[in-house]
């Protein structure tokens, strides 16, 4: 029987893709606005939900397939396994008063893409590998060799490779810190200039919505080698049909294609690698051993430094694609996971791929090949050097082998062609740089347009009919020529410029999923190159390289742009953006961010969204536990061992965006507090009630210990209690030996010892009644605007209903007032946190907060308290280990006694005063029977209710100043 439990993501980064983008210091310069708040950031958030599925009658496969096409409900993000994420926060586009460019909102858009991410791990590694091995290395590095020598050639590709091995090393970092939609296009609106972002986003687009056609072209003409009689129309039609439908199937057809594909060309490589050596030791059927023969005779350089430049143009070329993998990372199921590692694979693709291979090529075809310009274009496989090699060598079949795989690089390309440009284009749309529709997608996570919109351009291909088709050709070429040098020059700046602000946040490289291996310095090496590359072009477009023997190469207008066209085109998208950008706006500043936007920036942050896996075991599977790293930040793990620390563990409901509004106080005070959801709870791993406890007791240690956290103080609300005192009855010795602290805020008692009637009738309610909440709460939580309307009204009245006679207004209004003035938190952005507060708890996985309610009540499986089932038993338990404790300590005088602090509220409809009574009596605080090694005090704040205790800002200080030990 199918299971109604929702299924768990595998990782919590697969609906976590926000990263925090920091507009201070020095970035304060290139924001929008000049005039912004500490909270007004450019931020990117994902608001997920693990609703269950909805039920309804089964659909004809007509009509599901009919359906797919549809647009996602509400232009909602889906997440790898096709749930929907909740978006009703979301900033509008137009947010910003229509005229000025929305940055906030545009990273927001392009971080909730509703693209599905369906990528794993084994499309990226191979789309690493052999993604970007095309016609740029089969074919145009025969002209390359032709214009330059083999040592040329080799430097050439070694200089352009060392330039391209530092730019996918800032990519790597951004695209897993930044997971988004348009990748680089984005990066650069968000951290250089919204024009400058626009023009690289276009840039990009335009390079592969001409490469379809050009691919489709060359293509055709790579079917001639067989036989030069077919119309090349019909092959055009047929590559056309199947690399569009490859794009319909969705991200998952990309990339399984990509897969086969890339697949065959590595065969196919290193295959050649081992030809090439056999051929090149035993020779060729008319001759004998070549060894480096051709690098003597003709000579291992031709036209000098001119040729060693025209090679870094052919290079570069050859090395487009590389960055697509960027693009990727917003529709792959756990981009901080697969991505360094496919990253990590551009060394080795490099290395073997491009430079062994070359290497043989020179070994094994001369410069003065006349072969090498019999093409009738660059992509023409006839002038490839890899199939002259095996020409050469005698054989018959291994060239139309060679052959084959060119035309499937062909494909490849053009598949990457529609990929790279509908995604680039949709992501363009979401920023407001492009035509709304270009955002449509559809409910199997395809931006449809975008794509046939791509499609369309690929109908340029029937061209190859015309004479003139060469020169089309020649032009399409030029316009995606060197667009990519200003693609990968952007990444490393972008790169620079995040570093710089990541820093000035306070932030170091520890804190992100993956460091550069290159580092700043790698960055600043690849911008230089890329620019250095673009000027040697400059020289070449005006000073040409010869093309043949006969060639006496003259400057012309269409010589110059052929090769440069891609300068002006970026240049026009620039300025015309920014022009635009000015008369729209006036030259005025954009409003100052909204308190809402704020508050999405402040609850998005990702130290709200940690992740830790529990390996498994054999008993159990591993565990994904999800936390909040809030308060003070470490600089290292030796500042983290001695940093103080407070494990937080919120109540019934518990989740780590309880612990909101501890963050902006414990940081002032210098404290760092972990605030975990227990198993079941939020997005870590679901467990079954009755092993909750334990598993709690087990993750304990490993996520301290993965935190590098030495020492902490334990702290807790209403039924948090529970799991506090088991921690301290396992784990005493991780609290402070100097220090050793307890808070115990509202905590929760037996209902027979609260003697409250509410919680006494309660006991008597079915277990299955209790349950039916498993069912309400997602429901609820997963209904958009009701939602927002309802938590908003609980959120600011719940305290009211509890406390009455108006107490909580007041308050809550000292509570505000002190956050304001005290902690730098406006009062109108605390206002719009309450309600996103709840939401984000019930955006979780509520079922263990729901079945948790039977363990306050002692009812069904899993009802026990573990060490805690009676507190009086408990506490004399633990004053009998400490004066053990005590008595080992070989200074008794020094021995610290352990501080618990309990907190109650003035109104507590939950534990009442003969709750409260009994807690104080427990702990023996009126007759001190315990003070011996029992600092026990007990306080009620006054004006607070059950929940409302918990964010007293009173309150919280004096825990934290006690977590210092800074109280005399």
């Amino acid at each position: 029987m199918a299971s109604n439990e929702p299924e768990k993501p595998k990782s919590i980064k697969n609906g976590i893709t926000y990263t925090r983008d920091f507009e201070v210091v020095e970035m304060s310069d290139l924001s929008p606005s000049k005039s912004q708040s500490q909270f007004a950031v450019a931020t990117s958030y994902s608001i997920t939900t693990n609703s269950r599925p909805r039920t309804s009658r089964k659909k004809s496969m007509g009509r599901r397939f009919v359906d797919s096409f549809r647009r996602v409900p509400g232009g909602l993000p889906m997440t790898g396994n096709h749930g929907y994420h909740v978006n009703d926060d979301l900033p509008d586009m137009g947010q910003a008063g229509g005229r000025f460019y929305d940055l906030r909102a545009a990273n927001v858009r392009t971080a909730n893409s509703a693209l599905a991410r369906d990528l794993k791990g084994r499309h990226l590694q191979m789309i690493a590998i052999g993604g970007s091995v095309g016609t740029g290395l089969f074919v145009a590095s025969g002209v390359a060799l032709y214009q330059s020598g083999p040592a040329s050639l080799l430097l050439g590709y070694l200089v352009t490779g060392a330039i391209q091995f530092c730019t996918m090393q800032s990519m790597g970092e951004l695209v897993t810190a930044f997971p988004v939609a348009g990748s680089f296009s984005a990066f650069s609106s968000r951290f250089l200039d919204p024009s400058w972002g626009f023009a690289m986003g276009w840039n990009y687009a335009l390079q592969w919505l001409v490469a379809l056609p050009v691919e489709m072209i060359s293509g055709a003409l790579a079917i001639q080698y067989w036989n030069a009689s077919l119309n090349p129309s019909i092959f055009v039609t047929i590559f056309l049909l199947a690399i569009v439908g490859i794009n319909l199937m969705g991200i998952k057809g990309y990339g399984e294609a990509e897969f086969i594909f890339s697949t065959v060309k590595v065969t196919a490589i290193v295959g050649f690698i081992l030809l090439g050596v056999v051929i090149n030791i035993g020779g060729p059927p008319t001759s004998g051993y070549i060894g480096g023969h051709y690098w003597t005779d003709p000579g291992p350089t031709h036209n000098g430094f001119k040729g060693f430049c025209s090679v870094l143009a052919t290079s570069s070329f050859s090395f487009v694609g590389t960055e697509i993998i960027g693009l990727a990372a917003a529709e792959t199921a756990n981009p901080r996971k697969s991505l360094p590692s496919a990253i990590k694979q551009v060394f080795w693709r490099i290395g073997i791929f491009y430079i062994v291979s070359l290497l043989l090529v020179t070994l094994l075809v001369p410069y003065n090949e006349p072969r090498l310009l019999g093409g009738q274009s660059s992509v023409d496989a006839v002038a490839s050097p890899f199939v002259i090699a095996v020409e050469s060598a005698g054989s018959t079949i291994l060239p139309s082998v060679m052959n084959a795989v060119i035309m499937i690089a062909v494909l490849s390309v053009g598949n990457s062609a529609i990929f790279g440009s509908s995604r680039t284009l949709a992501s363009l749309a979401e920023q407001s740089h492009a035509p709304a529709i270009f955002s449509y997608v559809d409910r199997k996570g395809r931006p449809l347009v975008a794509i046939l919109f791509a499609s369309s351009l690929g109908l340029l291909a029937y061209l190859v009919n015309v004479k003139i088709h060469s020169e089309i050709f020649d032009w399409l070429f030029a316009i995606c020529g060197l667009s990519s040098l200003f693609t990968w020059g952007s990444i490393c700046l972008c790169h620079i410029r995040f570093r710089r602000a990541w820093a000035a946040a306070g932030y170091s490289v520890n804190h992100l999923p993956f460091v550069s291996q290159a580092g700043v310095l790698g960055s600043i090496l690849g911008l230089v190159g890329n620019i250095l590359v673009l000027a040697s072009q400059f020289w070449v477009a005006i000073s040409p390289v010869p093309t043949s023997p006969t060639d006496q190469p003259t400057i012309t207008a269409r010589n110059f742009f052929l090769k440069m066209l891609a300068v002006p085109i970026v240049i026009l998208f620039y300025i015309g953006h920014k022009l635009i950008t000015l008369i729209a706006t006036g030259g005025m500043e954009p409003a100052t961010v909204s308190a809402r936007d704020q508050a999405l920036s402040y609850i998005s942050d990702p130290r709200f969204s940690q992740e830790f896996i529990l390996p498994g075991t054999a008993n159990r599977d591993a565990l994904t536990v999800c936390y909040a790293d809030l308060g003070f930040k470490p600089e290292s793990p030796a500042a983290s061992r001695s940093t103080p620390t407070v494990l937080f563990i919120p109540g019934m409901f518990g989740s780590r965006y309880i612990g909101g509004l501890l963050d902006p106080v414990a940081r002032k005070f210098g404290v760092r507090v972990v605030v975990v959801d227990r198993p079941g709870m939020g997005l870590s791993t679901r467990v079954p009630l009755s092993q909750r406890l334990s598993t709690w007791i087990e993750v304990v240690p490993p996520l301290l210990a993965h935190l590098d956290i030495e020492h902490i103080a334990l702290v807790s609300h209403s039924f948090g209690v529970m799991y506090l005192l088991n921690t301290l009855h396992h784990y005493r010795d991780m609290l402070h030996p100097e220090r050793p602290f307890v808070a115990l805020m509202a905590p929760w008692v037996d209902p027979a010892q609260s003697k409250l009637t509410l919680w006494q009738m309660a006991q008597y309610i079915p277990t299955p009644a209790i349950n039916v909440m498993n069912r309400i709460t997602p429901a609820f939580a997963t209904s958009g605007t009701i939602f927002t309307k309802a938590s908003s009204f609980l959120s600011s009245s719940i305290s009211s209903i509890s406390g009455g006679d108006g107490q909580e207004l007041s308050f809550q209004e000292i509570n505000r007032k002190k956050l304001a003035t005290g902690y730098d938190l406006p009062r109108d952005v605390q206002l719009e946190l309450g309600p996103m507060r709840m939401k984000k708890i019930f955006e979780g996985d509520t079922t263990g907060a729901n079945d948790e309610a039977l363990q306050c009540l002692r009812k069904g499986d899993g009802s026990s308290w573990g060490e805690c089932d009676d507190y009086n038993v408990f506490v004399k338990a633990l004053v009998s280990a400490e004066r053990q404790k005590q008595q080992l300590e070989a200074n008794s005088e020094g021995h610290a006694k352990l501080k618990v602090r309990a907190y109650f509220a003035e109104s507590d409809v939950m534990i009442g005063k003969e709750g409260q009574k009994y807690v104080e009596e427990c702990w023996g605080w009126q007759e001190n029977t315990f003070d011996d090694v029992i600092d026990f005090s007990s306080a009620t704040v006054a004006d607070t209710d059950h929940d409302s205790v918990m964010e007293s800002i009173e309150t919280l200080e004096k825990i934290f100043k006690d977590v210092k030990g800074s109280l005399t």
